[in-house]
């Protein structure tokens, strides 16, 4: 009865032993199987990465180009304006008969008899 017994719990122990295995190639199998649908997630994330990588470059080099063009664009409205500006001072000068400096000689022509007396430049002589 004994040797009975004893059969019974090797045949279960080796069924146990043979369930673990199973077990345990089941639960590699699904490791595998997880690893690959995580590769695969990864993957899809990855590219969904790379494709909103590459529109925020276009983005980015389309901003640019409209900056260069709006840089562009101020430079030569400064211009124009700086051109503009210096017309209509020429025009308001030649209007009042001459330049901003024929204006100061004016001033100079109503002092004329006034004379400027600068230090040793005086020769003693006769006055006349």
């Amino acid at each position: 009865m004994t040797s009975d017994i004893q059969r019974k719990i090797f045949k279960a122990a080796s069924q146990l032993s043979t369930a673990v295995a199973t077990l345990a190639e089941i639960q590699a199998a699904l490791s595998k199987e997880a690893s690959r649908r995580n590769r695969r997630d990864l993957e899809g994330k990855q590219d969904k990465l790379d494709a909103d990588k590459a529109k925020i470059e276009q983005g980015l080099a389309e901003a640019r180009e409209k900056a260069a063009i709006a840089m562009a664009a101020a430079w030569t409205g400064m211009a124009i304006g700086i051109a503009q500006g210096l017309i209509q001072v020429g025009a308001a000068a030649a209007a009042f008969g001459g330049t901003a400096g024929a204006a100061d000689d004016d001033d100079d022509d109503e002092d004329k008899d006034e004379e400027t007396v600068v230090p040793g430049s005086v020769k003693p002589g006769p006055v006349g």
